[in-house]
């Protein structure tokens, strides 16, 4: 499933993010918040929400494999 997430841009239009983009300069552990973002651009009413963003650390990785 393909999901598109699009943000306010400083001249009020809204276009699209990379959420790949966002986190390549994060260091594991760390976090961004992400604020009034449309998750679904195509839809008659797009849900406006917040997305946090946080890169894992290796020992996060790791759990997550093993579950």
């Amino acid at each position: 499933m393909i999901r598109i997430f699009i943000k306010k841009n400083d001249d009020g239009q809204w276009e699209k993010i990379n959420i790949t983009k966002i986190m390549e300069p994060l260091q594991p552990g760390e976090v961004t918040e992400l604020t009034q973002v449309r998750v679904g651009a195509k839809a008659k009413e797009p849900l406006i929400a917040r997305i946090v963003v946080t890169k894992l650390t290796e020992v996060q990785i790791e759990k997550r494999k093993e579950h």
